[in-house]
């Protein structure tokens, strides 16, 4: 920015802070300061909270939430977390009148260390804000897809020196236990604050982008994009005129028009392409330098193609799954793709995230099958995914990581044995949860194995809308919260005699796996009592059976012997002998499900035979079975 520039647009950028954050953000620690101190201490603050809103995309307040600058604060103003808990953003402001801010060693030195901190779960020191967020940022860091983003705003240059990018560089390779989470680092100078300040509406462009300066998107993958989208059998304004279409996503009244005849791009729009629409061609949007999509930050192009796809503009869903795989394809060599986020009216809403292994390795996204279950779920009609209510988005919002703040039964379900459930009440709330906790003061290890790879993986597949999602767990991992749900499909067998019923819980099944296997984890219990129905919508659960990608198990040499279920589980899982278990080993304990649900009978073991008894050992329904058919034994074992 010239210098002859910079006055005016710090000046901007002090009255845009003061608007919309000042009544926001919290400044009671600093009551006894003169106003000469204050005032740098909030606009530092509220610098923090503008990057967040920004990188995020989220609303104000929220972004003032997110600031937990103070006394204590180890170098950290912000920390934003994103609702799947795969993503986290660590935010260090500096302001200066001069507009001369600048991120110094001793700035980096401070960070690092915070980091490195936050990774070995070393909280104590920290201060009240931060600590109230300790359970949150515990989950993310504890996901296998976390992706850390440490973000340097300053009111002034957005550069660092080649010393500061060489001390977080070995930041980057020692955090998160020898470089386990992956860090990245994004700089916000003065002139993104001063470029989004003179806008009047903020741009949602998405949650997990990185910053406005992004472009990880190619030249050579957007001309692709755009070429495919020229050549799909629909509009890309879906069932809205152009004007409508884009005034979700713009200010068209502040943006510039190119006809000198009108003062603002809405005119102009309005002018060349409805009231004459064969001025510009169709495709007109893709190359617009105002609208930046062939040129333009990543967080601009990914919000219009989300928007594309968004219920309120496309009510035909075969035209949205078309959309969604051509858009998904063209994204993935460079590291993004559109998931679910959140529901409207029972169809899905899409969100831009960074896919786990980064730009440049694609991995698929959640909804969509992977090539072991391809030809299953092409075979199965979709429905539209569901994501977790909002009073449990609530609960997970407030979960501290603290049992008592759930009132439980007295006594655990019946329907329990590997640990006990509880029927449950978040008390804040008053929502309705199960408890899931360890038998005992002192659990055998390897049931606490099982429980904590039953979080974690919970917690890496929760934002799925066909998993079961972790509301909340201990630190310890003896115990964690999920959602009630509506019995299992053990109790909805008959219904599951209506081959579209039937079809519904396959596609969520495949959908299930397809995101798990894409990780390279092997779920090895697939069976009827792990699929539950919550909130009208079918969730695979109990993954404490989970096999882990290769260099993850939990013990070098372990015996598979006991893991599964006769009937459903694959050969090579349930004995010990016959090989690893691969993605096909859950298609295979789809199909005992499939023949299960048709006939009302457990299918009979391909070998090894084991008493009925054992057959139900591990799952962990949150309500009673009803009786048992004639056919199978009524004499076994509670299952958890």
């Amino acid at each position: 920015m010239e210098d002859a520039t910079a006055p005016i647009a710090l000046r901007l950028v002090r009255e845009h802070l003061a608007r919309i954050y000042r009544p926001l953000i919290d400044m009671t620690d600093t009551s006894s300061l003169p106003p000469e101190r204050r005032d740098p201490v909030f606009l530092s603050r509220a610098l923090a909270a503008k990057a967040v809103e920004l990188l995020i995309g989220c609303r104000p307040q929220e972004a003032a939430d997110s600031v937990v600058d103070g006394p204590d604060d180890f170098g950290i103003d912000a920390i934003a977390i994103s609702p799947d808990h795969t993503e986290i953003w660590f935010v260090q402001a500096k302001w200066s009148d001069l507009g001369k801010a600048g991120f110094d060693s001793s700035n980096a030195a401070k960070i690092v260390n915070a980091l490195q901190r936050l990774a070995d779960r070393r909280y104590r020191g920290f201060n009240a804000r931060i600590h109230a967020m300790t359970n949150q940022i515990d989950m993310a860091l504890s996901s296998r897809h976390c992706r850390v983003h440490l973000v340097a705003a300053m009111a002034g240059e957005a550069r660092l020196s080649p010393h500061v990018q060489d001390q977080l560089s070995l930041g980057q390779e020692q955090f998160g236990f020898a470089g386990r989470i992956p860090v990245e680092v994004h700089t916000l100078g003065l002139p993104d604050f001063y470029a989004a300040a003179r806008s009047t509406a903020t741009r949602r462009w998405g949650r997990g982008m990185n910053s406005l300066a992004t472009q990880a998107i190619t030249e050579a993958t957007r001309r692709r994009l755009f070429d495919a989208l020229r050549a799909a059998p629909s509009t890309w304004s879906g069932g809205l005129d152009e004007i409508a279409f884009l005034s979700r996503l713009y200010d068209l009244g502040r943006l510039p028009s190119f006809d000198p005849r009108f003062a603002t791009a809405e005119d102009d729009i309005v002018q060349h392409r409805l009231n004459n629409p064969e001025d510009w061609e169709d495709d007109w949007v893709f190359t617009d330098s105002r609208l930046g999509l062939a040129d333009g930050p990543d967080a601009a192009l990914l919000r219009f193609l989300a928007e594309m796809i968004h219920p309120a503009v496309r009510a035909d869903s075969n035209e949205v799954e078309y959309l969604l795989a051509l858009i998904n394809d063209a994204l993935a060599p460079d590291g993004y793709q559109l998931r679910p986020a959140s529901v409207i009216s029972g169809y899905p809403v899409y969100e831009a995230r960074r896919t786990s292994t980064g730009a440049g390795r694609p991995t698929a996204a959640p909804t969509l099958s992977t090539t072991s279950l391809s030809g299953l779920a092409a075979a199965v009609p979709a429905t539209p995914a569901h994501s977790a209510s909002d009073v449990y988005a609530t609960v997970r919002e407030q979960a501290k990581g603290d049992r008592s703040d759930y009132n439980r039964a007295r006594l655990p379900h019946p329907d329990s044995n590997q640990a006990d459930v509880f029927d449950s009440t978040h008390k804040a709330t008053g929502t309705r949860v199960a408890v899931k906790q360890l038998h005992g003061k002192y659990p055998t290890e390897g049931r606490g194995a099982r429980m904590r790879r039953e979080i974690e993986v919970g917690i890496a597949l929760n934002g799925h809308p066909h998993t079961m999602p972790i509301l909340d767990h201990g630190t310890d991992f003896t115990w964690f919260a999920m959602p009630w749900a509506d019995g299992t499909a053990e109790d909805h067998q008959a219904e599951l005699q209506d081959p579209g019923r039937l079809r519904a819980l396959i596609d969520a099944l495949t959908s299930a796996l397809g995101a798990a296997h894409q990780s390279g984890w092997i779920h090895r219990d697939i069976k009827p009592s792990n699929i539950l129905l919550l909130d009208g919508r079918w969730v695979l659960a109990d993954w404490g059976a989970v096999r882990r990608p290769p260099g993850q198990t939990t013990k070098v040499g372990r015996t598979r012997l006991g893991i599964g279920t006769e009937g459903f589980t694959a050969p090579e899982i349930f004995t010990t002998n016959q090989g690893t278990p691969q993605a096909t080993s859950d298609i295979y304990g789809v199909g005992r499900v499939i023949a299960w649900a048709v006939t009302g009978q457990i299918p009979a073991a391909p070998c090894h035979p084991r008493p009925l008894a054992q057959h139900r050992q591990s799952s962990h329904t949150t309500r009673p079975l009803p009786p048992a058919p004639e056919h199978r034994r009524t004499d076994r074992p509670d299952r958890t």
